[in-house]
């Protein structure tokens, strides 16, 4: 009898590490690639992008002058510039890192497009796209998080500091090199 409740409290415990070990790790998704969430066929119109899903700065800066800014402040930033392609006005950029949920380690990736478009000879703008996916968890019905869209009220402090810290770096290092090469 001492035996049998012994085993059962064992077969309890062995149930319960499982559980746990299966309802509280990762499930290691594949991370996209920057071409799936941002293909490259795929043309920046603003109007099929949410209002609040992108960040616009207008600079009296001619295009080419602005480009070369702009993909030298994101190199500086604690961006990885994956592809810069002055043709078409766009350099493809990610940040990776690691987040913490309930005490457990995640990867959480940020996907940048930065567009540069002319507005006239001596004018440009600077479209800034968002996207970000975390890791899939396992466990107490499981949730899954796809690179999606960063509306306005997650590029907060609060909503997600790394999107908000991320904006302001890009935008003080456009304008700081602006001004350091007399464009501003």
């Amino acid at each position: 009898m001492k035996n049998l409740k012994l085993f059962k409290e064992y077969v309890s415990l062995v149930f319960l590490i499982l559980f746990l070990a299966v309802g509280c790790t990762p499930n290691f998704k594949r991370f996209a690639a920057i071409q799936e969430v941002f293909p490259p066929t795929e043309k920046t119109e603003l109007s099929a992008i949410p209002e609040d899903a992108y960040e616009k700065r207008v600079y009296n800066v001619p295009y080419d002058d602005m480009f070369q800014i702009v993909d030298t402040s994101a190199s500086q930033t604690d961006l990885d510039v994956i592809s810069s392609d002055s043709s078409k006005g766009e350099i493809l950029a990610k940040k990776t890192s690691i987040r913490y949920g309930a005490g457990t380690p995640f990867t959480h990736v940020i996907f940048t497009k930065i567009v540069v478009r002319e507005i006239d000879a001596k004018k440009s703008e600077v479209i800034l796209i968002m996207k970000e996916q975390a890791e899939c968890w396992g466990g107490f019905g499981g949730w899954c998080d796809d690179a999606h869209l960063i509306p306005t009220y997650e590029r907060t402090s609060y909503g997600n500091p790394m999107a908000y810290e991320l904006i302001n770096i890009l935008f003080s290092t456009i304008r700081n090199n602006l001004l350091a090469a007399g464009l501003l």
